[in-house]
């Protein structure tokens, strides 16, 4: 993964740019994870969000855009009981003296505090289907990577099912995406422009966990949302040097992550537990910022 950023780093210089922006948002992160016949848990979380974008730009003479997104987002430590709900399956299984439901209410450790950050990449290549001296409309095809990482400290201590669980957990999420890209760019007003962005990409990657264990498969998909609006009079006051290039932007940014397809084995007291994860993250980010064209 570090070899990726690092690739990415070196090879988006190289690319032509004509502005750069940088926002920071304060919005809602959600996850849903759920174990197909033990239980579900929700939880929501305020996160802040600093974004760093190149807005799409021609690529020299082709007939072609192209524009990248970097989204950190973190929420710090959050005290918050988690929504927990069992399934009604009432079967007791074997070797372990209750049901799903019995067990789920009685020995597992219910965490407290929280703490979500990562990171959300994006690349994107577009073609115009229209262009017009106001703005255009492309489709084309994005990629990228989302690390999402959770940290949870638990409260009931008393855990007598699972001894040897760390009081402090954490669940580290590596996937790659790629799916098309609808994009479209428009004049309101000489000061005022419009830009939106709409992704719907196939997800893969790797989910380790200190509890679920490492190395789990995962596949699902990748939604996201962008709206904004730039503000650039064409008469700054005089005497701001290349600041005079400068605009102001507003956004309005969702995202969501569906991890499906995700086979695991949870082994404890010499019984095996077959079980479907499945999880959902999503974020909802209002943002402000500042960009600079060249």
């Amino acid at each position: 993964m570090k070899r990726i950023l690092v690739l990415l780093a070196m090879l988006l210089p190289t690319l032509p740019a004509h502005a750069v922006e940088v926002a920071l948002g304060r919005g809602d992160f959600t996850t849903t994870a759920s174990l197909q016949g033990v239980m579900r848990a929700d939880l929501d979380l305020d996160i802040t969000e600093l974004s760093l974008s190149q807005p799409a730009t021609r690529l020299g003479r082709l007939p072609l855009y192209w524009s990248a997104r970097l989204d950190l987002f973190d929420s710090g430590f959050v005290n918050r009981v988690t929504d927990f709900a069992s399934t009604p399956l009432r079967r007791d299984i074997p070797l372990l003296g209750g049901s799903a439901g019995d067990l789920a209410a009685d020995y597992v450790p219910v965490p407290a505090d929280y703490r979500i950050h990562g990171i959300d990449f994006n690349v994107d290549l577009g073609w115009p289907l229209l262009e017009t001296p106001r703005g255009f409309i492309a489709i084309g095809a994005n990629t990228g990577i989302t690390l999402p990482y959770m940290k949870t400290r638990n409260v009931k201590r008393d855990a007598n099912l699972f001894l040897d669980l760390l009081e402090t957990t954490s669940t580290e999420i590596r996937s790659y995406k790629l799916g098309p890209r609808l994009a479209a760019r428009w004049a309101l007003t000489p000061a005022l422009t419009l830009d939106a962005h709409w992704l719907l990409n196939r997800q893969w990657g790797r989910l380790d966990n200190d509890l679920l264990g490492s190395g789990i498969d995962i596949e699902g998909s990748y939604h996201r949302l962008d709206i904004g609006l730039r503000l650039q009079p064409k008469q700054w006051p005089r005497g701001l040097g290349w600041l005079r290039h400068g605009y102001l932007a507003a956004g309005f940014s969702q995202t969501r992550w569906d991890h499906d397809r995700t086979s695991i084995n949870i082994r404890q007291a010499a019984a095996s537990v077959p079980s479907e994860l499945d999880m959902r993250f999503s974020t909802t980010v209002f943002s402000l910022g500042v960009g600079v064209g060249f």
